[in-house]
């Protein structure tokens, strides 16, 4: 939130950091909506991941996953240029290197600029344009003991006004391994009470591949105009076995084999237009994004020792048309007036094909359901921002059409049509040398998926089963928060305080079917409030070792189903990273060895029908520069808690869960820069 602060991330004297807060630049008008943070052109960064240049950001974590998370909230949208990626988040921070960052942007609480949707926050990656003729970038590969390979290059050419930009990205092998141990009580099903346990384990991998290109023009020193493709075909996998032991005598014991697969082909392609104005902030942004996938294809295989099972097969097609125009205009005395409007279309066909086998093999029942939805999504939105004495303001708002049809054979047609306006206010002032602060309000929305509004059931597994709801009406938010931000000599710290409503909260309900099925379907259970806050700090404890550790605490109430029924209940848990980080001295030219050691802890906490165990992880890693351009880094992962615990508590149905990991993990990576070196 802080337009203009000293670096954040606090080095020694004689070492260069890789990030620090954009202060003032000539070429860029500032919005207090956001903190903005420089990636610095150094080989240590340069060869850094995104994700390693995240680690340590104020109001960012890390979890022992690789999800990134603002204000412990998991539900972030992440941007490139301001455009949203799509597909496997964790793949493209993997895969997005330091040396092609010029800034990243964390948005806590976004202004009407951005789409309403989405409530977890914003964080944008301002990607670096190659400005001299030559060829720059990075490669990397990475080895995990599981039996996975990672690979990711980013290769740039420069000539005259062109510019050509390729990345390959891939992935091959084993990616998870666990155990799992489930205890299943029915309490009133069709034969009475009913206990088993379930005893299980498995593997995944499978391999993904993606190939994008850009070519860039420069038709003037101040307008670029590129087209970009991209081509990705995923095939994963996973197989597993499990047994089941009756606990009562109504349940017959067995033993089943699994598999899933899923097969997947998307294409994009983009059209873009960044015009610089003559006058320093001033820029104008236009592009339209296609994106297709001829096919995405799942499928469920199950087999029983007694020759019994299913197979279930759903099909997926999808295409999305996006376009987006944003003008930004600075006025005299640092007033800024952002305009935009954006579009956003999308074609789903989704299919589903169920299959029933009897002891012995022979068909036992049958069903196959198809569906069809359309959505648009039309917005214009407005900012302002100016000074008013010792204060910036910021006022905005985004007006949005939202239009949706969704047909299937024998079942009712569902549409919905809403025009929604979506304010928002941004406030920031100096109180004094070291302390800032910022005030902000805005209105969020999330609307359900097609998949949540799926007019029929889909069977996951032989005793789990998924409803969609075609009655699931939009969840709201109205978000304020208020950032302190402190900054002296070493240490610079923050607090983010925030309360938000949700109204029509989004919770999955379970409940049993005749045939002791456990269905879960999406629910609107109610409203809840979220009051909460983040503190960070960021020092150096003695030379080349420097701390950073946040804590997110959440007071909640929330519904939560009980035996007297569905009433609000206040819930407080928090949780906790911390950061070591050492740095060694300069080789000869070369970065000098780094070392990181991380800490996560979450509390538990539930909801609506669900309670979460707590769980505490470690991750260390150390990279050593074997020369100026060339480092390999090992991480081992999954140290601490190995198990992952919930608890369902549904009227009519109990299930204690825990998933055990593998056990500690080590990844190698080798990262490349190429070109000249830094």
């Amino acid at each position: 939130m802080l337009s203009a602060a000293p670096p954040v991330i606090v080095a020694p004297a004689s070492e260069e950091p890789m990030i620090e807060v954009v202060g003032s630049r000539p070429d860029q008008a500032l919005k207090i909506d956001r903190r903005t943070y420089r990636v610095r052109e150094t080989p240590r960064s340069v060869q850094a991941d995104s994700l390693q240049l995240l680690r340590g950001l104020p109001a960012v974590t890390i979890s022992p996953d690789d999800r990134v998370m603002l204000l412990g909230n998991p539900n972030v949208t992440l941007m490139t240029d301001g455009v949203p990626v799509r597909g496997d988040a964790v793949q493209f921070l993997r895969g997005l290197r330091g040396g092609d960052i010029e800034r990243i942007e964390i948005i806590t609480n976004p202004s009407a600029e951005y789409p309403a949707a989405g409530t977890g926050g914003i964080i944008n990656f301002v990607l670096r344009k190659p400005t001299q003729d030559g060829t720059s970038g990075s490669a990397s590969l990475e080895a995990s003991s599981l039996g996975g390979l990672n690979g990711n290059a980013s290769i740039k050419v420069r000539k005259g006004r062109w510019t050509l930009e390729l990345q390959p990205q891939g992935r091959i092998g084993l990616q998870d391994r666990s155990r799992y141990e489930k205890l299943r009580t029915i309490l009133d099903g069709p034969d009475g009470l009913v206990a088993d346990r379930e005893t299980g384990r498995g593997r995944s991998g499978g391999g993904f591949g993606m190939l994008d290109g850009k070519l860039s023009y420069d038709l003037d020193p101040r307008t670029t105009v590129s087209v970009e493709l991209s081509e990705g075909l995923v095939r994963d996998s996973s197989r597993g076995s499990a047994d089941f032991l009756g606990l009562t005598p109504n349940f017959r014991s067995f033993s089943q084999r699994q598999r899933n697969r899923t097969d997947v082909r998307f294409t994009t392609g983009s059209l873009a237009l960044d015009h610089k104005g003559r006058k320093d902030g001033e820029t104008l942004k236009g592009h339209v994004n296609l994106f297709g996938n001829p096919y995405a294809n799942e499928s469920t295989d199950i087999r029983t020792d007694d020759g019994g099972g299913l197979s279930v097969r759903t099909g997926n097609r999808n295409r999305f048309l996006e376009s987006q125009v944003d003008w930004q205009h600075p006025l005299s005395g640092k007033r800024i007036l952002s305009l935009g409007a954006s579009d956003f279309r999308e074609h789903s066909r989704r299919s589903y094909d169920f299959v029933g086998f009897a002891p012995g093999g022979a068909v036992q029942g049958a069903a196959s359901d198809r569906f069809s939805g359309l959505q648009n999504t039309a917005a214009v939105y407005l900012t302002f921002q100016q000074p008013l004495g010792s204060l910036t303001v910021m006022p905005g708002f985004r007006l949005e059409r939202f239009d949706r049809r969704v047909t299937s054979p024998g079942a009712p047609t569902v549409e919905v049509h809403r025009t929604s306006l979506f304010p928002s206010f941004h406030l920031d002032r100096a109180l004094g040398k070291w302390w800032n602060l910022s005030l902000s309000y805005s209105r969020r929305i999330d609307r359900p998926s097609f998949d949540w509004v799926r007019p029929y059931v889909i069977i996951n597994d032989l005793f789990n089963a998924q409803q969609g709801n075609p009655g699931l009406r939009d969840q709201i938010n109205d978000n304020v928060e208020a950032n302190f931000h402190y900054h002296r000599k070493s240490i610079d710290a923050g607090v983010i305080v925030y309360d938000r409503l949700t109204r029509r909260l989004w919770s999955v309900g379970y409940q049993t079917a005749p045939d002791g099925i456990v269905i879960n379907q999406p629910v609107n259970s109610g409203h809840k409030t979220d009051r909460g806050a983040e503190f960070d700090v960021n020092l150096p404890l003695v030379k080349r070792v420097k701390a950073n550790a946040s804590v997110n605490l959440f007071d909640s109430r929330t519904p939560v189903v009980t035996p007297l029924g569905t009433i609000p209940v206040r819930i407080f848990r928090y949780t906790a990273t911390s950061t070591l980080d050492w740095t060694g001295p300069d080789r000869r030219g070369r970065p000098g060895d780094s070392a990181q050691l991380q800490v996560d802890y979450q509390s538990p906490w539930r909801q609506y029908q669900l309670r979460y165990g707590s769980y505490l992880s470690l991750t260390t890693s150390y990279t050593h520069s074997l020369s100026k351009t060339l480092a390999v880094t090992a991480q081992l992962k999954n140290l601490g808690s190995l198990h992952n615990r919930h608890r369902l508590l549904a009227p009519d149905v109990q299930e204690d869960y825990d998933r055990r990991l593998p056990g500690p993990e080590l990844r190698i990576k080798l990262a490349k820069t190429l070109g000249p070196a830094k």
